[in-house]
């Protein structure tokens, strides 16, 4: 073609060589990696037939030699099953967790549901569950209109929260979360009381902490313990956005006490 002398076959100005080098590595990693699945591979199936044989068909190792080998294939079989679970539990963990930072409660919970599958034993796992069972309980309440959903992910909050506790007695979070769906969602003053008086046990001065029990005084009718916890968040917050709410629900609470 006229306009393009000397942009014929590239591979006939030398360019061969590049082109060749990368067929060489493919070549030689693809050939590296069949070598590497293939051993894994073959290992995997040396223990298949070790563990076939040692099976119920083949009757029990009489010799205490063949016993001890035995032994060491199940347990070399289960601790690699071990480590699979463990991991797998690990990624629903991390899953739900990003799902929770995103708001899409319903699916932390299943997520969460999943990772206690591998690790029933882990007070965070439930106190993740407790968090994200009281939140889709809120939403179906309020967008939902559902009572009768709401009330299911509330006892299952709840049941997760107390879980939680009872793996670690000072687990403060737990105890936390468990007191604000005892008082703002299921209305149980006299059941937030003990946690949250528990959690400032643990964790002294938190100033939403006391906010909490002092409703939950006023909730239960104990009027004069409400003023008080109100008198202790105005003498010792340094915000005064929180000061002036404590001094309004002071105020609020005074007109019912002296009522």
């Amino acid at each position: 073609m006229k306009g393009r002398k000397g942009n014929g076959d590239p591979f006939k100005r030398g360019k061969t060589g590049p082109l060749i080098g990368v067929f060489v590595f493919l070549i030689v990693a693809g050939g590296i990696a069949f070598i590497f699945y293939y051993q894994k591979n073959k290992e995997r199936v040396a223990e298949a037939i070790a563990i076939a044989a040692y099976g119920p068909r083949k009757g029990v190792p009489k010799e205490i030699e063949d016993l001890e080998r035995a032994i060491k294939v199940y347990e070399k079989q289960l601790d690699r099953h071990v480590k699979d679970a463990a991991q797998t539990g690990i990624y629903w963990k991390i899953l739900g967790t990003r799902f929770s930072e995103k708001g899409m409660h319903l699916e932390a919970l299943k997520a969460f549901q999943e990772a206690m599958r591998y690790n029933t034993e882990e007070a965070v796992l439930y106190y993740l569950t407790g968090v994200s069972a009281g939140r889709a309980g809120k939403f179906a309440l309020e967008f939902e209109r559902n009572g009768g959903e709401a009330a299911h992910y509330y006892q299952l909050s709840e049941e997760a929260y107390l879980r939680a506790i009872a793996l670690d007695e000072r687990y403060s979070l737990a105890l936390f979360g468990l007191a604000v769906l005892y008082t703002f969602e299921l209305n149980r003053p006299l059941d937030a009381i003990p946690r949250i008086e528990r959690y400032m046990e643990l964790r002294s001065g938190d100033i939403d902490a006391l906010f909490i029990l002092a409703r939950c005084y006023y909730m239960s009718g104990q009027y004069r313990r409400a003023l008080d916890q109100y008198d202790i968040i105005i003498s010792t917050t340094k915000d005064s956005r929180q000061r002036a709410e404590a001094e309004e629900n002071r105020r609020a609470v005074q007109e019912v006490y002296n009522g």
